[in-house]
C-alpha cells in the first residue's frame, strides 16, 4: 500500500495520507488512534517512517458462551 518507493522525493504529507487512508479502507478491525512519525536524517536524505496503530475499543464485545 505505500506507494513511496526507496530512492523516490519524498512528499512530507504522504504519511497522513497514507494513514488517512488505511482508516477509509478499515484495514484494522477497531482501529483507534492512528500516527506517522517521519524521522528526517538530513545528513543521509534518509526518512524513516513508525506508524502506530493502536486498538479503538476497550470494551470488546466478547462471543456468547455456554451457560
Amino acid at each position: 500500500m505505500w506507494s513511496v518507493k526507496t530512492g523516490d522525493p519524498f512528499p512530507a504529507e504522504y504519511p497522513n495520507i497514507f494513514v488517512k487512508r488505511v482508516r477509509e479502507e478499515n484495514l484494522f478491525e477497531n482501529l483507534g488512534d492512528a500516527k506517522a512519525d517521519p524521522q528526517v536524517d538530513r545528513t543521509s536524505h534518509i526518512v524513516n517512517v513508525t506508524l502506530d496503530f493502536k486498538y479503538g475499543s476497550q470494551s470488546r464485545q466478547k462471543p456468547p458462551g455456554r451457560g
